[in-house]
């Protein structure tokens, strides 16, 4: 009975929370890269919801690319522009799980029907080789950077949605009139790093893997503010006038934003900031420790200078200062007998004894006490 009540309790509370975050297993989402927002909203270390927890796919170099693109259209995008392993792509990544050792999308029309191999904390896998996607939306004007050794840099590649079934592809831009203005619209309709960092190149060393693509765009020029190529200047769709594969536009985009390594100015900035936040707090330190000495040596001073404790302690007053007479400690409860302390270098004060013991006298000679002791003087 108790464990029935308690597989009770666990799936209200797991039912509780898939209907609070609406997440079910086989969920997918792209990791963001270090811990910040990723700057392109299309790419990221793919990861997959299984039982309360968000973790890597395993990815062994091959994946089928129907399978990719399952992902990308479950991501909410049409497109799948390559896969790598996320360590080379995102190796700022923070992922520490793997929830799927494999998915087999064969016959299957979307990631639901794909069947998954769940790890079950079994993985197949390093924690490091992990599967990393760019996906595309289904536009015209649509770019990715092919034939590079990263993410970052390659040849520009276009896509074309066409005109009836079959007719949207991805094709090549050519390189008349091409420069620093259109690399910058590139670098920034990607989101890779900062535009005006971006710089155009000789595409030749790009072109693997482009034999036979179509070249969809020439005499492409931007001004360099534009947000993508769909609002730069050029020819229309498949009118060009190049050489197959030989005039191909590429560009090299800023890495820092991704690889979340900085730059000179941006570390520069964060030392200066820090040294002016450590200035600031010494300051407040030296303003505290400054007014806390001299609260205590105020006090110190209202204390001479005012009735102390009372009960059994010692009662001092303040009788003319320092220089006249010095301080008088009173000791309650022993008929108020006065101690007279001089401090050195002040005149002591002369206070005469409250009452006359017996068989003491006085005389006129300034206080002397006479007795046989020690006589007075005489007339003689």
């Amino acid at each position: 009975m108790a464990t029935s009540i308690s597989q009770l309790v666990l799936i209200f509370l797991v039912a509780s929370i898939t209907s609070v975050y609406g997440y079910k297993d086989g969920d997918v989402k792209f990791l963001k890269d270090d811990g910040s927002k990723l700057n392109s909203e299309y790419e990221g270390v793919v990861q997959m919801y299984r039982d309360g927890t968000w973790g890597g796919v395993c990815y062994d170099g091959t994946i089928p690319e129907f399978t990719a693109k399952y992902i990308c259209r479950a991501l909410g995008f049409e497109f799948v522009t390559r896969w790598v392993n996320a360590r080379d792509a995102f190796p700022k990544n923070d992922n520490n799980e793997v929830t799927v050792n494999h998915i087999d999308c064969s016959g299957a029309a979307d990631l639901s029907g794909c069947t998954k191999d769940w790890s079950d904390d079994r993985p197949t896998c390093e924690i490091t080789n992990l599967l990393a996607l760019a996906c595309s939306p289904r536009t015209d004007y649509a770019v990715r950077l092919m034939g590079g050794s990263t993410w970052y840099e390659g040849r520009v590649e276009v896509y074309h949605e066409g005109s009836g079934s079959g007719h949207h592809h991805w094709g090549l831009v050519c390189d008349d009139y091409w420069g620093k203005s259109d690399a910058k619209v590139v670098c920034r309709q990607l989101g890779y790093g900062d535009p005006d960092k971006a710089r155009y190149t000789d595409g030749d060393k790009y072109k693997s893997g482009s034999s036979g693509m179509p070249t969809l765009l020439d005499n492409v020029h931007c001004s360099g503010s534009e947000k993508s190529l769909a609002y730069c200047a050029g020819n229309n769709w498949h009118s060009e006038n190049c050489f197959f594969n030989t005039e191909l536009a590429a560009v090299i985009c800023e890495t820092a934003s991704k690889t979340g390594v900085l730059s000179t100015a941006a570390i520069a900035g964060i030392v200066i900031g820090s040294l002016v936040i450590l200035g600031f707090i010494v300051v407040l330190f030296c303003i505290y420790y400054r007014q806390s000495k001299m609260r205590k040596r105020n006090s110190r001073q209202a204390a001479v200078g005012n009735t102390g404790v009372g009960h059994g302690g010692v009662t001092y007053v303040n009788q003319g200062g320092m220089g006249a007479g010095g301080v008088t400690f009173i000791t309650p409860g022993q008929g108020q007998q006065q101690v007279q302390y001089v401090m050195p270098g002040a005149a002591p004060a002369f206070n005469p004894p409250p009452y006359s013991p017996p068989g003491a006298a006085y005389g006129g000679d300034g206080g002397n006490k006479h007795d046989s002791a020690n006589p007075g003087p005489t007339d003689d």
